[in-house]
């Protein structure tokens, strides 16, 4: 039992090094604290949601309902996640980019951007 937590701990953290690293090459400079906040928000809200549920449902005989609650919901994040991912993928396109002050960045531009001339090099 103690490995497979140690397993879930090790995925676990791979994935936030993963979400780290795409939030560092796809989100300005400027707005990382911003991002970087409503994420930790967004976590923490959730987090406290499931401990409520788990305090509701405290049976050990229900526990497979708050199992199944969980992968239903990693399962949905998963399906948005690869939504937006597609539909994001599609519409950028790889450029240099240039910062308010003029100086270049490496990163996305987006169709909107790319209309309103930002990161032409």
């Amino acid at each position: 039992m103690l490995g497979f937590v140690a397993m879930s701990r090790l995925g676990l953290w791979t994935f936030d090094l993963a979400i780290t690293q795409i939030t560092q090459e796809n989100v300005l400079e400027e707005s990382r604290g911003l991002v970087g906040s409503f994420q930790t928000t967004a976590y923490q809200s959730f987090f406290l949601f499931i401990q409520i549920i788990g305090m509701i449902i405290s049976d050990p005989q229900d526990f497979r309902y708050l199992v199944n609650f969980s992968i239903g919901v990693v399962a949905f994040a998963t399906v948005i996640y690869t939504l937006w991912w597609k539909s994001f993928s599609n519409s950028s396109i790889p450029n240099r980019l240039e910062n308010a002050d003029g100086k270049e960045r490496e990163g996305l531009v987006t169709s909107k951007e790319k209309a309103n001339g930002y990161g032409a090099t």
